[in-house]
């Protein structure tokens, strides 16, 4: 994605419907991480007190500790606060008194947002998903979504390679930027393994 094109992705991530989705995405141009490695991201593999997170099941076989900046700090905490408050928000729903007058159809739906939030408060995952694996999987939708209120084409990938060119353009060093992405290094590159 361009640096010209952020803010109206920003904005259009920001606009979606599903705040599972919109933190996904955000979290992948943050970190620069896999598809699935933040998919499959659990809370136990985040440590606050440090600020940093480590993905064991990499595609290098080698565990990826990163910290946490503080826009990922919040990103995380607010993801936590936000899944308790969509609980209660359906909670809330089902005891008000208005309630009584609905539909059996709203009523349902009602029982169906309630039993969506406990299954995610309840869910290991940072990006809980509805389906078999209990994770987030398939953000097509979202990104479809996200693509028509933009024009902007990109994959989950592209996030990535998005995290790779800003890195660079702040000067990093090649091995640092190597290393945030969690690229092997060459066994005959001496300076890379300090």
């Amino acid at each position: 994605i361009k640096n010209s094109e952020l803010p109206a992705w920003h904005k259009a991530v920001m606009a979606l419907d599903n705040a599972v989705a919109s933190d996904y995405f955000l979290f992948l141009l943050h970190t620069g991480l896999r598809r699935n490695e933040a998919a499959t991201l659990q809370w136990r593999q985040v440590d606050f007190d440090e600020a940093c997170f480590t993905i064991a099941d990499t595609k290098n076989k080698l565990p990826h500790t990163l910290p946490l900046s503080d826009y990922l700090f919040n990103l995380l905490d607010n993801r936590k606060k936000g899944l308790k408050l969509e609980l209660n928000k359906a909670k809330a729903a089902l005891a008000l008194p208005s309630s009584d007058s609905l539909s059996p159809k709203e009523r349902q739906a009602i029982h169906n947002r309630l039993a969506l939030a406990e299954s995610r408060l309840a869910s290991p995952y940072i990006f809980p998903g509805e389906g078999k694996t209990g994770h987030f999987v398939e953000p097509k939708r979202a990104i479809d979504g996200i693509t028509a209120a933009t024009g902007i084409h990109f994959s989950c990938h592209d996030l990535r390679r998005t995290f790779s060119t800003i890195a660079e353009s702040l000067d990093l060093s090649p091995y640092a930027v190597k290393a945030l992405l969690n690229h092997k290094m060459r066994g005959d590159d001496v300076t890379g393994g300090y």
